[in-house]
């Protein structure tokens, strides 16, 4: 899975409302997409504090030495494979151990690729300590890419049910070059050997991003202008749901959209 630069902006957010040194649990091994070069241009103060760690500019960036530039204690990973510094399977309730341990746990596009969503929901939650945060970025429209997409209302209500405070809600938006959609299974000859070399190269040429406020209404004039292009080009778009609560209460309940 990969960690992209325009994540940061949230992590950057979400520090102002977490203690001096605090502990992240990172769902999923995540690999850096982006170098210390552009982080550096992005965020010169905190840029200063590790440089004495980086010793190419072009290097992709560290996830620890990333968390160090916003005063981090410690960052864990957690993860079924040999990478994961934890290695959990968060299908099945997570041993007493590792319970309540982090002041940040971010799931950074890792719950749509876990079948068992409620179990992995409450194990994310079990690993965080009261009063911490934990942070989704799950997709809501992704073509061709884990097991579920998800409405933001799945978040919002469960949060809020379970006397959550919410931190922050933003949509996050990404086009990807249109030949990523091309199946290349049905082609065949020199025709399916071109576009599987174009796969390749423009999978994860990303032509634009932004991010939206979230105000709970997604016809919101931004977005209503920005599907009527992409549909009119026939671009792909994939759409993010990033939102982050702070953990008031030991236990989520579960929702119910029980319709009159």
């Amino acid at each position: 899975m990969g960690f992209r630069v325009h994540a940061l902006p949230l992590i950057q957010e979400i520090r102002r409302h977490l203690p001096d040194r605090p502990t992240c649990y990172l769902i999923g091994t995540q690999d850096c997409s982006f170098t210390y070069r552009e982080v550096q241009k992005r965020y010169p103060s905190q840029f200063r504090r590790a440089a004495k760690e980086i010793e190419n500019m072009k290097d992709r960036c560290d996830i620890n030495t990333l968390y160090s530039l916003f005063d981090f204690e410690s960052v864990k990973t957690v993860d079924m494979n040999d990478r994961a510094d934890i290695r959990l399977d968060l299908t099945r309730p997570v041993p007493e151990e590792y319970r309540e341990k982090a002041d940040l746990v971010c799931d950074f596009g890792t719950l749509e690729h876990i079948f068992d969503v409620k179990e992995a929901i409450e194990n994310m939650n079990r690993l965080l300590k009261t009063q911490g945060i934990i942070l989704h970025m799950s997709p809501v429209s992704f073509y061709q890419h884990g097991f579920y997409n998800f409405n933001p209302l799945l978040f919002d209500t469960l949060y809020s049910l379970s006397g959550y405070e919410p931190i922050l809600r933003t949509m996050n938006v990404t086009i990807y070059n249109p030949l990523y959609v091309i199946d290349t299974q049905k082609l065949s000859g020199w025709v399916k050997v071109f576009f599987s070399m174009t796969n390749k190269i423009f999978r994860n040429a990303i032509l634009y991003r932004y991010n939206l406020p979230y105000s709970g209404k997604q016809n919101t004039r931004i977005l209503s202008f920005f599907h009527f292009w992409a549909a009119h080009f026939r671009i792909p778009k994939n759409l993010m749901y990033c939102c982050a609560y702070r953990k008031c209460s030991s236990e989520l309940k579960i929702p119910y959209d029980v319709w009159p």
